[in-house]
Formats: C-alpha cells, structure tokens, sequence
C-alpha cells in the first residue's frame, strides 16, 4: 500500500471584531466612529493576491494585499502569524514588516510587483541586484486572503486513488512511484491543477488525461518508454497546460 500527499484548497470561514484602544478591559463608552479611509484609485489597483514559485529552493510564496492596508503572507500555504502593513509610496508598493524594515516593489504594467530595494529601520534604501529581484505574479484581485491548504493522505490502492473530497485535490505528486499505468480514476480530478509524473515506467498515457481541463502544470520527465509523439498529441488537448518532458524516442 502507498500514501499519496495532495495538497488541497479547502474554504475555511472564520469570524470577528477587532477593537481599537488600550489593552485593557473598560465599561464601553459612546463614542463617535471614525471614517473608513477611502483608497486611491491606485490602491485599490494592487489590491489582491500575488504569488512567487522559487523552484530552486522548493518553495512558493504567497502575499495578500488587503483592502484595510494589511498584508497575510503564506510560505509553501502556511500563514506567517506576523501582521504586515502596505501602502503606496511615490508609485511602489512598501510592505512593512514587524521590525519596521520595508520591502520595496515596484508596479509593473501586467499588474505584478516586483521585489526591487529594501529600507532598513534608520530609513536607509538599499537597491537590490537585478538577478535578485524576484517578480510576483497577480493571480487574483481581491480584498480576502486566499483559503489555506492542507495535507490529506489518500490510500493508491489496487490501480486506484481512494478518499474522501478527491474531487477538491488540486496537486498530485506521483514522482518516482515506478507507476506502467496511471491511476483508473485519475480523470475525476476535474479541479487539478499540477500533475507530477516524473521518474515512473510510463509506456502510453491513459483516455481521460485531457479532460483535466483545469491542468496548468504537467511533470512527465525521466519516463523513458514515453515517446514524443505522445505527448505532442497530449499538448494539443491540453493548451493551456505546460508539460514539461524529456522523450528520448
């Protein structure tokens, strides 16, 4: 029996009130509310989620810029507990860690920031190399942090994936399994979206494959019986998806 590691997106919804004021406990008083402030034009434009893949280092991350100035960060889909502020200053996006030092990103035309000096808390800007300054791409405009993720161990059992909530499974690693075939009920993974098949004993690939309409990445490589026909077949069903290979036939 094998065990499978899926990372899912699954909606978590919480609730609750923050108040400002001293930390201690007092009889609450009337008081007048103090207007929301209203956001630029500009701000409400880097509004939303941006996400940077470091493959060399294993790791994605992940920042939310929200609509109260605040900022949730997620390495590899755990929340960071610190609490960052945003803002906009002279056209760059300014996070401000707890340490009050600032990273600094610049707004580029397709809508992604990238990372390009940082202030120490004196208030001192460094500008960071070129080959260093990492862009973060805007996957989705919105004022909610995105839901966490978790781990599910499914049993592969007999040629088949079994457990509960599969069809949620957003990311199936099958690398190094030693798999000839895929497994039969792989094509009800209708939201998956990254795929790795690398170092198995692949000979064809399965009917159905192409109906994961929502596959975005596709790990084929050091599958030595595949041919490049096949997965030039695969490609045209599949567009929007990178495969990413090495046929040697």
């Amino acid at each position: 029996m094998k065990y499978i590691v899926l990372i899912i997106g699954l909606l978590v919804v919480g609730c609750g009130e923050v108040e400002n004021g001293a930390y201690k406990h007092r009889p609450k008083q009337a008081t007048t509310a103090k207007p929301v402030k209203e956001l630029t034009a500009e701000e409400k434009k880097v509004i939303g989620t941006y996400e940077l893949e470091l493959k060399k280092f294993g790791e994605t991350q992940r920042y939310v810029l929200l609509d109260n100035s605040t900022v949730e960060y997620y390495l590899n889909g755990k929340k960071e507990e610190a609490e960052h502020k945003w803002s906009i200053v002279d056209k760059e996006v300014h996070i401000e860690r707890e340490n009050r030092a600032v990273s600094v990103f610049s707004i580029n035309k397709d809508e992604s920031i990238t990372g390009i000096a940082t202030i120490d808390e004196g208030g001192k800007r460094k500008e960071i190399l070129k080959e260093y300054q990492y862009t973060r791409k805007k996957i989705k405009s919105s004022t909610h942090a995105p839901p966490p993720e978790r781990s599910l161990e499914v049993q592969f059992l007999d040629g088949e994936l079994n457990g509960t909530d599969l069809e949620e499974v957003a990311k199936l690693n099958l690398d190094g399994y030693q798999l000839t075939e895929l497994p039969k009920n792989l094509k009800y993974l209708t939201q998956l979206k990254v795929l790795v098949l690398s170092k198995n004993q692949l000979t064809k690939l399965p009917e159905g494959l192409e109906k994961l309409t929502q596959l975005m990445s596709l790990n084929l490589k050091d599958n030595p019986d595949l041919t490049k026909a096949q997965i030039d077949e695969l490609q045209k069903s599949l567009p929007k998806c990178k495969i990413i290979s090495n046929p040697t036939k």
